[in-house]
């Protein structure tokens, strides 16, 4: 799909069905998120063309609270891939939380059918809340996507809490993303 609205060629010609996307999105007030003309797409062969296939559209509500923002790219993050990774902040003043449950839990030890059975009950007490989630007719208010995100939230840590195992912190656990981690993305980029 290429439409100059992105494309890096100002005479690019758009087809039918491209136009009738971007009309659509317009009427129903997404934006684009993409820088026009910066590349998300790299060819393997010369004889191929750099092009912007790798497209991020947010609608009306989400951009009025700056949702997406910082949209970039990172070819570091791409690997072996011809598509260039894509990066952007969902929530831009947010305090980040570490553990919103309070306590860690060890998810790999524990039993998933009995997690999964311990959810939908305590889902089916809460499910209220959530129920505007399911309905594609109408807008969701601010308020009542709050309200559906702590109730799942809720229904998550009663879970965890009757059914996971805690973990036990460790003063010898690593992150399993850290600055070695990232030389390394580094350095196979470079490759």
């Amino acid at each position: 799909m290429h439409h100059h609205l992105w494309s890096s060629s100002p005479n690019i010609n758009s087809s039918r069905e491209t136009d009738c996307m971007v009309d659509w999105l317009t009427i129903h007030g997404y934006l684009l998120s993409n820088t026009t003309g910066q590349h998300t797409y790299i060819p393997y062969t010369s004889q191929g063309t750099p092009s912007v296939l790798d497209l991020t559209f947010a609608n009306g509500p989400a951009t009025q609270h700056a949702i997406p923002s910082d949209w970039t790219i990172k070819p570091e993050f791409a690997f072996d891939s011809n598509h260039l990774a894509i990066q952007w902040s969902l929530f831009n003043n947010v305090t980040s939380i570490s553990n919103c449950c309070g306590n860690r839990y060890n998810m790999k030890d524990t039993n998933k059918n009995a997690w999964s059975t311990a959810f939908v009950e305590i889902l089916e007490h809460l499910r209220g809340p959530l129920n505007v989630l399911m309905d594609t007719n109408n807008h969701i208010s601010i308020t009542n996507l709050e309200n559906a995100v702590l109730a799942l939230t809720t229904a998550i840590i009663y879970t965890n809490e009757q059914v996971a195992k805690k973990c036990n912190p460790s003063p010898t656990a690593k992150p399993w993303w850290n600055k070695t981690l990232t030389e390394i993305a580094a350095y196979i980029w470079q490759l």
